[in-house]
């Protein structure tokens, strides 16, 4: 326990003398305090990765589309107003439009595009990659 006015012993700079004989001071709290701030920082960051992947695994694509129809499900019912794009493999827009309203599934006629490999994206922050036999 400290006294009044008395700096907590975990605060108190430590004095050492190096090679060349000048005083080196460092603040043990200080140290902790940035190992601290580097641990939270880190934690931040890793809280962002998986929100920014959390919103992936909300949807879900045929992956193989045989009869022209692309079929779309929402993990949970909410209301939706997302824009989605069908892009080719070399990543142009080829058709857009609009997901609105309380839904878990929707399906999109997609019967005019040629045989290949396509992407759907999702308010340009979801892509699920599809193809089209």
């Amino acid at each position: 326990m400290t006294k009044k006015g008395q700096k907590a012993p975990f605060l108190m700079p430590k004095t050492e003398r190096s090679e060349n004989g000048l005083r080196k001071t460092a603040h043990k709290g200080l140290v902790y305090y940035k190992l601290i701030e580097i641990i939270l920082f880190d934690i931040n960051i890793k809280i962002l990765i998986l929100i920014t992947i959390i919103p992936r695994a909300m949807l879900k694509i045929t992956e193989i589309v045989k009869d022209g129809i692309l079929e779309i499900s929402f993990v949970e019912q909410e209301h939706h107003s997302k824009l989605y794009s069908i892009l080719c493999e070399k990543g142009s827009e080829i058709m857009k439009g609009k997901i609105d309203g309380f839904t878990q599934r929707t399906c999109l006629y997609i019967g005019e595009l040629k045989k290949g490999i396509y992407q759907f994206q999702l308010d340009e922050q979801i892509i699920k990659k599809f193809e089209v036999l």
